[in-house]
């Protein structure tokens, strides 16, 4: 037997597991429309699949050693199925699309395949220069982009409805369209300097995006870039005004659709050209009365959002601690704790709290 024709299992509702041999070279579509079956591992006979085989109710999908391309085509349309990984071989060459599955949390790549890699199961070509796909699934709230990719790929976070931050490094230069779309719980973002395109759909249907952080290298911002993010307050741009009125934003088609306007609309903050680091400027000041530590801490350079950390100690223990938000152009921040018996003060500038170290040295201060 060579050949599983279209719709041969259909229906066939007791049919939880199936082994499919290597002599198979062609599975017809739907051929296993409404089986309930939870894992498949696909044979390597099969070079290209390009077809979807309607493995609606699969949570484990294998793709076995052989393979060398899976097609757009292949994947079912419903973004409700129940896929929660996949599995791709050494072999497999060309990986066209994964949509953005509501229970997909996982990509693996086997360790041998030459153009793809999964890193905690986002999925990234062979150098981790362009990040592909990061599985929408997932249920991290924050995911911090590793240091050295220089590309997100078209879709890579789309309908990601979990994450709430997403902190990119200052190596990406190219976001693809439709990165971030339909991300609908993500709050702000930063995009790095470098980037000179906001492509289509990028942040579209990001119903909670509220700030924006955007570099004066960006000089276009394409159709639908913003569209229907409702709640965008606020944009930081990294540069004059001027240099804001040069950037082609734009307003969408003749019919007025696919417009710009929560970008437009929203509050823009000129931060121009700073020079320096991020960081805290010079030693906080701390007045201890009224039951009460204020300390104004000064900052320098702040670029983008990012949160101050302030810790009481009390020989060497800490007794209190509050994460103040920094917003870009601030250049003091005050604090306020209720007392505690405390002889030190540490005050950290971090740019997120996913990151493993502050953006600068923390500063110190000894409580008379």
């Amino acid at each position: 037997m060579t050949e599983i024709g279209q719709g041969a299992f259909v229906d066939c509702t007791s049919l939880s597991s199936i082994t499919i041999p290597d002599s198979i070279t062609s599975i017809g579509n739907g051929a296993f429309g409404n089986c309930p079956i939870e894992t498949i591992k696909l044979p390597g006979s099969i070079k290209t699949f390009n077809g979807d085989l309607g493995l609606n109710s699969c949570k484990n999908i294998i793709f076995s050693e052989g393979t060398l391309s899976v097609e757009r085509q292949f994947w079912t349309n419903a973004l409700n199925i129940k896929l929660e990984k996949v599995t791709f071989p050494s072999t497999v060459r060309t990986i066209d699309y994964i949509p953005s599955y509501n229970n997909l949390r996982e990509i693996e790549v086997d360790r041998g395949n030459p153009i793809y890699r999964s890193i905690d199961g986002v999925l990234f070509d062979i150098s981790g220069k362009e990040l592909i796909n990061y599985p929408a699934g997932k249920k991290d709230k924050s995911y911090v982009v590793r240091d050295g990719v220089e590309k997100i790929a078209d879709y890579a976070f789309c309908v990601c409805k979990e994450l709430r931050n997403i902190y990119l490094p200052d190596t990406v230069t190219e976001i693809g369209h439709s990165a971030f779309s339909s991300c609908s719980n993500l709050k702000s973002v930063v995009i790095p300097d470098g980037v000179q395109t906001i492509k289509e759909y990028t942040f579209s249907y990001c119903s909670s995006l509220n700030t924006v952080t955007i570099p004066n290298s960006v000089t276009t911002v394409e159709r639908v870039a913003f569209e229907w993010c409702t709640s965008l307050t606020d944009v930081y741009y990294q540069g004059t005004q001027d240099e804001w009125n040069e950037i082609d934003i734009s307003d969408g088609t003749d019919e007025g659709e696919g417009d710009n306007s929560a970008l437009k609309n929203a509050n823009i903050h000129f931060l121009g050209h700073s020079e320096g680091e991020t960081e805290i400027a010079d030693t906080p000041s701390i007045d201890h009365s009224d039951n009460k530590y204020a300390i104004n801490v000064p900052l320098n350079n702040v670029q983008f959002p990012c949160c101050l950390i302030t810790a009481l100690y009390s020989e060497g223990t800490l007794k209190k601690a509050e994460i103040t938000d920094v917003k870009p152009g601030d250049a003091s921040v005050n604090v306020t704790l209720e007392y505690v018996n405390a002889d030190t003060a540490k005050i950290f500038l971090w740019g997120n709290l996913t990151m493993i170290n502050p953006l600068c040295e923390a500063k110190t201060i000894n409580i008379n």
